[in-house]
């Protein structure tokens, strides 16, 4: 990790982050679209499964009987992670610290994005890196404003990415 990265000595983080914790906050639509799909995914298709597999009980003597167990672990997962995602998007509003971060490196995304790479330092002084998707190529060196979790600042998000916003 390069230490000699030039952090800004004079930044200030958006007014709304500098409330006292933990903050009120209210979902965006992206969060509220992201949340029906993990839900959807996990009940729609558990269900679909859970009732096929309540039919084969009967039919052990089948070899491939472990296949929809397997299907249904897959479809689970795909399911729960839209929703760890933005349940870690609402820990980092409500309760994370702002920094500014330092972009290091910029590279292209997907769907026309750009994949920025920063670092940051905490308030304790530890530099941690990130990575985040931003829509329009960053210069190196350039400053963004991440979030992170205070006793976890490895679990970081660039402020314009998260799917909460502070409330009123």
């Amino acid at each position: 990790m390069d230490s000699k990265v030039p952090f800004p000595e004079h930044w200030t983080a958006p007014p709304e982050l500098a409330g006292p914790l933990p903050r009120t906050i209210r979902i965006r639509k992206d969060g509220i679209a992201l949340i029906a799909v993990g839900t959807a995914t996990l009940f729609g298709f558990g269900w679909k499964f859970v009732s096929e597999l309540r039919q084969d009980v009967h039919r052990t003597a089948d070899p491939f009987w472990w296949i929809p167990c397997i299907l249904l672990a897959f479809l689970t997962a795909l399911g729960l992670w839209p929703l760890m995602l933005v349940r870690l998007h609402r820990r980092l509003v409500s309760g994370g610290f702002p920094a500014a971060a330092v972009v290091v490196g910029c590279r292209p995304g997907g769907r026309g994005g750009w994949r920025a790479k920063y670092q940051f330092r905490t308030e304790n002084g530890i530099v941690v890196e990130g990575d985040g998707v931003i829509g329009q190529s960053p210069a190196i060196g350039s400053t963004l404003c991440v979030v992170y979790l205070p006793k976890s600042p490895q679990r970081n998000q660039l402020y314009s990415n998260l799917m909460y916003h502070v409330g009123r």
